[in-house]
């Protein structure tokens, strides 16, 4: 199965494609030589891409076009560069990841957005804010799971450089936090809950976005409502969503 989910017009000169998301076995082949393919990987002319059984890649190109490959089979580059010209879709899509080829595969190494593939994690304590979420400003409230019996559980909030909040919620699932001076709009943050006593093991990421940034950021996130991702490439694109704010909103 195929799904195309970007495009722009084509363009007359087609630069490289990347390895956007894979899932499963996905190899590509250069010079007679097999490797197993992974995220930020580069596929050229002479180039050949291989799905196997139950596998899914999805690539993206320097228009901002993105494939979805699930049949299992050979592709090689040309065939690759006629898929992507039959794709349609949304500017709106195009446009992102158009800036996520840019600044995540070929901007100079110490610009880049992390390439690192993301991997779900086990079910955590907490709720909402989930993680790599972007929230508007104001008052926030965090809830967590209800636990069995009575166990108080310890809320931490943590800015880039210290902690600003730090309490123990006896019967409680949610508590709202005014930011006051300690949240601000344009910043990042991180929180967790864990049971009293015990030590943290994840902290979910949120951003407090800028009101005047709430349109874009808005365009932005509709592409997670897109039904044809699986959950792992839509929880990267989230990902990749939420750390070109984070880089937007960052100094200098």
């Amino acid at each position: 199965m195929l799904v195309f989910i970007a495009c722009v017009k084509p363009v007359t000169a087609q630069k490289n494609i990347v390895v956007y998301h894979i899932s499963g076995d996905v190899k590509l082949l250069s010079e007679k030589k097999l490797s197993p393919a992974k995220r930020g990987d580069i596929i050229s002319k002479k180039m050949e891409l291989m799905i196997s059984e139950s596998a899914t890649c999805m690539l993206i190109d320097p228009a901002g076009r993105s494939l979805q490959i699930s049949k299992p089979a050979s592709y090689s580059f040309d065939a690759l560069i006629k898929m992507f010209s039959a794709a349609t879709s949304s500017n709106v899509s195009a446009a992102f990841f158009k800036y996520v080829y840019e600044n995540l595969f070929t901007a100079d190494k110490n610009e880049k957005l992390a390439a690192t593939p993301v991997v779900f994690r086990g079910e955590d304590l907490m709720k909402s804010p989930g993680n790599y979420s972007i929230i508007e400003p104001g008052a926030i409230l965090f809830t967590w799971r209800k636990l069995a019996g009575k166990n108080p559980v310890r809320i931490i909030i943590k800015n880039e450089k210290e902690v600003i909040f730090d309490s123990v919620f006896k019967n409680s699932i949610f508590f709202k936090f005014k930011p006051g001076n300690k949240i601000l709009p344009a910043n990042s943050y991180t929180w967790s809950a864990t049971i009293s006593g015990g030590n943290s093991i994840n902290e979910n990421h949120f951003l407090v976005e800028d009101e005047t940034d709430y349109p874009q950021i808005k365009k932005n996130l509709k592409l997670l409502e897109n039904k044809k991702l699986l959950p792992a490439e839509k929880l990267q694109l989230q990902v990749d969503i939420f750390n070109k704010w984070i880089k937007f909103y960052s100094p200098g």
